[in-house]
């Protein structure tokens, strides 16, 4: 009786940890691609786990505030995920913003091509 129950408890818990991974990858791929879609409009190399033109302003600088800290927050999260992604099936590395709060405009100039604004 007791195996029995610890056999439930294991497929439970590996049906939890199959949802969960499922969620990751499947979240990642959408904001991958959308990302994608935005940094190939904007000319940009790296892509935004948030939508560009959300915080792109109309020189080609960055807004910086909550949206951007929330690209470096799944920046990290999704870390792992989109190392292998580049690894495995060549995927872009997403924008990485340096580590000061504010983000000089000359060097965000290099990253999307004021042209297209």
């Amino acid at each position: 009786m007791a195996r029995r129950m610890l056999w439930r408890r294991r497929r439970w818990v590996a049906a939890a940890v199959a949802i969960l991974l499922t969620a990751y990858i499947g979240s990642y791929a959408a904001l991958y691609r959308r990302g994608i879609v935005d940094a190939d409009r904007f000319g940009c190399s790296g892509f935004f786990y948030v939508p560009l033109d959300k915080i792109a302003l109309g020189d080609g600088s960055l807004k910086i505030g909550p949206l951007t800290r929330r690209h470096q927050f799944l920046e990290r999260f999704y870390a792992p995920l989109n190392r292998m992604h580049r690894a495995w099936f060549g995927g872009r590395s997403p924008y990485l913003f340096p580590q000061e709060e504010e983000v000089p405009a000359g060097w965000v100039h290099a990253i999307i091509d004021p042209a297209i604004w």
